[in-house]
């Protein structure tokens, strides 16, 4: 996973399709409240390509590792404060799935109390 997460910061697409099955599909939610993908992403160019480009757009955002009750994922946070929460479920070797949560509401567990 740290390997994962420092090739969502190197800008090329080649370094995080080693970690993406050719099928991988990305979904995010934005609640109707935080701009978020409207349809899944799929394919391993495409999902690498949505995250290179998150990143892009959002280079103080940070990237933590958080253990959740079903296994590794990421907590990305602006200034100190939870913007989303991304969960990934792995097969084989290979993420096959991407869940971000960028939905205020949603992100309560995250906040502080």
């Amino acid at each position: 996973m740290r390997a994962f997460q420092k090739a969502t910061r190197s800008g090329e697409v080649a370094p995080l399709l080693r970690f993406l099955a050719p099928d991988v599909e990305l979904r995010s939610d934005g609640g109707g409240v935080v701009s978020a993908a409207r349809n899944v992403v799929s394919g391993a160019e495409n999902v690498a390509r949505f995250l290179l480009g998150i990143a892009a757009k959002r280079p103080a955002m940070t990237m933590e590792q958080q253990q959740f009750g079903d296994g590794l994922g990421f907590i990305f946070r602006e200034e100190g404060d939870v913007i989303a929460v991304m969960n990934v479920d792995v097969s084989q070797g290979a993420i096959t799935q991407v869940w971000i949560v960028l939905a205020p509401a949603k992100l309560s567990s995250w906040l502080p109390g």
